[in-house]
């Protein structure tokens, strides 16, 4: 399980490497304009986030050495039929118009497998004793949280791109428009002063079912020093979904051009990232690690 952890890791270095590379590459050997997008990455992202996934959901209730097919097979039954399920119900909840979407679908199935294997051996350990925790290694707890915020990281990335829309709008003061269920009405654009900066600011108020979610505040900001002109979009955060409105250019008539954008689960991503960190660190503190040095040191090996 750590050779193909290893070899699937690799890959996708490799497979990121080459699609930022070698574009540039043959650029500077006149070999024409290459553009490495998502279809590329997707590609081979896909099927390589899935094999890790699965490798580690089974990795997790493998022995060292040798491991019985059978046991593998009895441990994993309940968390695989467990992610089936929701991978073919779960979709059509999160959709706003009750489709199936096969990207949610493969996405749910990931991280519910790989967090149904996790509780499933914490389980199996500490039992119904939760003080039965204190006694696991700080390795396997690591290991554990890292894991988890890998299957946090996967349903960030899964389901933004999934779930993801965006308008883009010619709006005038009063014009409304709905994304993903979210009402947006645009109220007007002012000119605000900042410290180094003058800017048109929009105001548009977000609702859903009749309650307010958040007045936001997008600017066209131009700096005075050196003359550029930057976009501030505006966002409204949460932990299930991230609101972007970003102000464009003024049209005639007095209207404005806007980007209305909502994605699902997007603060996810950095959530996982942060799990997986903290499950480094706290592996890395297992005492296992300092009495092997402090063995070497007392047999007079140079540390």
């Amino acid at each position: 399980m750590l050779l193909i952890n290893n070899v699937i890791l690799v890959s996708a270095m490799t497979m990121i490497l080459v699609g930022t590379l070698y574009p540039l590459i043959a650029d500077v050997l006149e070999l024409g304009k290459i553009s490495v997008g998502p279809p590329y990455f997707n590609f081979f992202f896909v099927p390589l986030t899935l094999g890790l996934v699965v490798a580690l959901g089974i990795a997790v209730f493998s022995k060292w050495k040798a491991t019985e097919s059978r046991l593998i097979l009895g441990k994993i039954s309940v968390p695989l039929l467990i992610a089936i399920i929701s991978a073919g119900v779960l979709p059509f909840y999160l959709a706003t118009d009750y489709s199936y979407s096969i990207t949610a679908g493969l996405t749910i199935f990931m991280t519910v497998w790989l967090v149904a294997t996790i509780v499933k051996d914490l389980i199996e350990k500490i039992g119904a004793n939760l003080k039965r925790i204190t006694k696991l290694s700080n390795s396997y707890l690591g290991m554990q949280l890292a894991h988890t915020g890998l299957a946090i990281c996967v349903l960030g990335v899964g389901l933004s791109s999934a779930y993801d829309q965006t308008r883009e709008l010619r709006m005038t003061s009063g014009d409304s428009a709905t994304v993903a269920a979210y009402q947006f009405t645009f109220s007007g654009v002012d000119q605000v002063a900042g410290p180094n900066y003058t800017a048109f600011q929009a105001q548009v108020k977000v609702t859903k079912d009749s309650q307010l979610i958040a007045n936001l505040f997008p600017e066209k900001r131009h700096y005075n020093a050196g003359g550029q002109v930057m976009t501030e979009a505006a966002i409204d955060p949460s932990i299930t979904r991230d609101i972007y409105v970003s102000l464009g250019e003024p049209l005639a008539d007095g209207a404005w051009a806007l980007s209305l954008q909502v994605k699902p689960f997007i603060r996810c991503i950095w959530l996982g990232g942060v799990m997986v960190a903290i499950g480094g660190l706290l592996a890395a503190t297992d005492r296992r690690y300092r009495r092997r040095k402090k063995m070497l040191s007392d047999n007079g090996v140079q540390l």
